[in-house]
């Protein structure tokens, strides 16, 4: 009998796909707890579950007493010793303005007098609030008038000047003397809704956050987890995921009372059609292995990674080029470009073919020559509608922490829909919704630049450059009142803030946690006073700038 030709290649196909299949191992067996919704790679992201917006999760995490110890240990290897301030510390302090090592009325003495003559306070209300001091800061903040924020870093600078030579050295990235290396990743079980994720990876994460937290003898700092960083060694539990997502980070809301301006400003961005991550708020347990169980780290913030769920779920592909963009290069200043400053989060044996346009057409000289030949090529390698959306956003919102102030907290993505054009991504918010220290160092540092961004110069170029250009200029001011109007109106604004403020107070509460109970309290009002004028700032700019 002849059988056609395809009928024979597809029988033939057919039998050594049955014989592979024969002869194929056994699968190694799952964990106990194992469910492909809970800890497979299978099903979507469970956002209602992980990241809700209505209610405060709860997770343990739980270490064996050696792993627990070998964290600590790398801790104090890049960071020294567990509650002494590096001299990591002090270079950063020296950027808030600290000069010098001299303290000629004493620490204490010397805080007060910087508080009455650098920042208003009342000799008289700062006597009487010193009381409150130790028992309840937030509280002092709020008597002697200055946000918790500022109260810190002007004792930060103040302790900068004084102490004296005692603190230790610590390790830097060799590019940029101002950010510490990742600490290692470490084994744990995470415990979340009567489950168990064995054998996740664990580690600190963070710069200034985690610097200073450490550097003040703190355990609740910032933390990452990867559900299946040792599956080399754990073939069983091979791309393990939780509820669908492989990585998560737990903000501890660094200099923040409310804790609330990490979740409230990525909500804010994607109400006004910015992509930014998903949030949510987690009451962190940590069992160190010791034997004394589980206690609470703190109530911190959940955000999803941008280069893990963020872009299969807010982008129509997810296989381009992510970039974590973080020192000089990040500035995109002419000349400025260095691998290192371009973290790649994915495809990262690809080259840096995209951000090298980006330079090339932002910097090339037909922005004076032919502008709408400049913006085409510009257009062809940037979502600058996006990147415009994004800074009226930041502006209406104040963040110093941002680029046009500092050379991070954002990512990049080759975006396919728009032929691989790079996309703006917000990051780190936890310094938002804040005009700034209350005072500023070199370069503007510590300071969030103005609705107009007039005073932004040359080193920012994708500010600087794009506002000169009347196209995009017009193009800001329009999306800026759009923002205004709708994801930055007052009513929503309200609304939001009330429903965060009921959910943080409802679990703190619930642990008993009388600090931050008042810290929520003082910062609930004084994001309802920033809200209003910032409302009132760009109904005037808006209304000058039209006339």
């Amino acid at each position: 009998m002849n059988l056609p030709g395809h009928f024979v290649r597809l029988l033939g196909a057919l039998l050594t796909f049955l014989l592979c299949v024969g002869a194929a191992p056994a699968q190694t067996p799952r964990p106990a707890g194992w469910t492909e919704e809970s800890h497979g790679n299978v099903a979507p992201p469970n956002y209602a579950l992980v990241l809700p917006d209505e209610r405060v999760n709860e997770i343990t995490i739980v270490f064996r007493a050696e792993d627990w110890a070998a964290t600590l240990a790398n801790m104090t290897e890049l960071l020294g010793e567990h509650g002494v301030e590096t001299e990591f510390m002090h270079a950063i302090a020296g950027l808030f303005g600290a000069r010098g090592d001299t303290c000629p009325l004493g620490i204490e003495q010397e805080f007060g007098h910087v508080l009455i003559t650098q920042h208003g306070v009342d000799e008289q209300v700062l006597t009487d609030a010193v009381p409150l001091a130790d028992e309840d800061p937030a509280a002092f903040a709020a008597a002697i008038g200055l946000t918790p924020a500022v109260l810190q870093h002007v004792w930060l600078e103040v302790s900068s000047r004084c102490a004296g030579g005692t603190q230790r050295a610590v390790a830097t990235r060799p590019d940029n003397p101002f950010r510490v290396p990742n600490p290692d990743w470490f084994p744990v079980e995470v415990h979340f809704g009567g489950q168990v994720w064995p054998e996740v990876g664990f580690r600190f994460k963070g710069n200034s956050s985690l610097s200073f937290g450490w550097g003040r003898g703190r355990l609740d700092l910032p933390i990452k987890l990867d559900f299946d960083e040792f599956e080399d060694d754990h073939p069983e539990q091979i791309n393990q995921r939780f509820h669908g997502f492989k990585q998560l980070t737990f903000a501890n809301n660094f200099e923040d009372s409310s804790l609330m301006r990490e979740k409230l400003t990525a909500d804010i961005f994607r109400a006004a059609g910015v992509p930014a991550a998903e949030t949510a708020f987690y009451l962190v347990y940590l069992d160190r292995g010791d034997g004394g169980g589980a206690q609470l780290l703190g109530l911190y913030t959940a955000v999803e990674l941008p280069d893990d769920t963020l872009i299969e779920t807010q982008f129509a592909d997810d296989g381009g080029n992510m970039y974590k963009p973080d020192g000089q290069g990040a500035t995109f200043a002419a000349g400025s470009f260095d691998e290192a400053s371009f973290d790649k989060e994915s495809n990262r044996g690809s080259g840096y073919d995209d951000v090298l346009a980006l330079f090339d057409a932002l910097h090339d000289g037909s922005r004076h020559s032919d502008p709408a030949a400049w913006r085409s090529g510009l257009e062809a390698v940037f979502y600058v509608d996006g990147f415009l959306l994004w800074l009226a956003t930041n502006q209406l919102i104040q963040n110093w922490d941002s680029y046009g102030v500092t050379p991070h907290n954002y990512y990049l993505y080759a975006d396919a829909a728009r032929n691989g054009a790079l996309t703006w991504i917000p990051w780190d918010h936890n310094l938002a919704l804040s005009p700034g220290l209350g005072f500023t160092g070199p370069g503007g540092f510590g300071k969030a630049r103005s609705l107009s961004l007039g005073e932004v110069g040359p080193e920012w170029p994708l500010i600087r450059f794009l506002l000169d250009d009347p196209v995009y200029a017009a193009r800001y001011r329009e999306l800026l009142a759009e923002t205004a109007a709708g994801a930055f109106s007052i009513e929503g604004l309200t609304a939001l803030l009330d429903a965060n403020a009921a959910l943080v107070t409802d679990a703190l509460s619930r642990v008993g946690d009388g600090a931050g109970l008042a810290g929520v309290r003082f910062g609930h009002n004084e994001l309802k006073s920033h809200f209003e004028s910032r409302s009132r700032a760009a109904a005037q700019w808006l209304a000058q700038d039209s006339n």
